[in-house]
């Protein structure tokens, strides 16, 4: 019965976890952490040419 108990917990905590993380991208996405917002991208990466941008940079 321990047993049970401590797995539902597991789950419960392991679920609240990835519940926190996934709003964290989330709002960073919508209030522009993730991406560059209309008429701010740096003239550093607008000069780059798609040769020069690294495989991470293009995913």
């Amino acid at each position: 019965m321990i047993k049970s108990n401590l797995k539902e917990t597991f789950k419960l905590i392991f679920r609240q976890c990835v519940f926190i993380i996934l709003n964290i991208c989330a709002i960073s996405k919508l209030l522009g952490g993730q991406f560059y917002m209309n008429g701010k991208l740096p003239e550093k990466i607008a000069n780059t040419t798609l040769g020069e941008a690294s495989g991470f940079s293009l995913a």
